[in-house]
């Protein structure tokens, strides 16, 4: 630090990056993973809650720490790293690939799934919009992990492990995505095929619900007895 300077600007910016990107990167995450283990419960409200949340605070928060995240970094790499390190070319890209994950894909089906919702109730239209933001969200978030470890670890074109460290990671992410149900969400068919299918979606998705009313009502009830069900002995039978 030259002398008679008191403020470690470099400090004061990189704590503000690091900062933005925590809350950037980790608030989302625990959505899309709270959207996830609910999905896997076959808890159709809370996926379709995850998603809102991450819909409305797309641009009320997310995009605000993202755009912060790179600010600051860009100020830190015009000011004093470089844009010519290769670290820094992954993170920028990178950063690009998620800012566009989240403009074009986040915050228009969000808004189509909360339009669906308000207008017709949970349909299986709507589900699908919410399953599509998990798996672009498992692509998303692969590259967030590829910008974290480049900015970390930092790697040059010498470091091989590093940089097929990082492959493996995206392609993984882009492997859950699309490798089981595919990318692009189904349209609706509104033939009597897509009919019965979107019935057989819809009992498929309420079938937890379902299940958990008919358990509770059966335990809240009264219980059933055998012996008083059957004729006593002597009387004649009803038919």
């Amino acid at each position: 630090m030259p002398k008679g300077e008191v403020v470690d600007w470099f400090s004061i910016i990189k704590f503000l990056h690091i900062i933005a990107a925590m809350l950037w990167v980790g608030g989302g995450f625990a959505l899309m993973m709270l959207a996830v283990l609910a999905d896997r419960a076959g808890n159709v409200q809370g996926m379709i809650w995850a998603m809102r949340a991450t819909g409305e605070l797309g641009n009320r928060f997310f995009a605000p720490m993202s755009l912060l995240t790179l600010a600051s970094g860009l100020l830190m790499c015009w000011l004093w790293v470089g844009f010519s390190q290769l670290w820094v070319l992954i993170a920028l890209a990178g950063y690009a690939v998620t800012f566009c994950i989240g403009i074009f894909v986040f915050k228009p089906m969000a808004g189509r799934m909360v339009e669906m919702i308000t207008r017709d109730g949970v349909t299986p239209a709507a589900l699908a919009q919410g399953q599509f933001m998990l798996r672009a969200a498992r692509i998303d978030y692969s590259v967030m992990l590829v910008i974290l470890a480049a900015m970390v670890m930092k790697p040059t074109l010498g470091d091989i492990g590093v940089l097929a460290a990082m492959a493996l990671v995206l392609a993984t992410g882009i492997t859950l995505a699309i490798g089981v149900r595919g990318w692009r969400p189904r349209r609706p068919d509104h033939g009597p095929a897509g009919r019965r299918r979107d019935r057989a979606s819809i009992s498929g998705a309420v079938r937890s619900w379902r299940l958990e009313q008919s358990l509770s009502s059966f335990r809240e009830g009264p219980r059933f007895h055998p012996t008083a069900a059957s004729p006593r002995r002597g009387q004649p039978s009803r038919r």
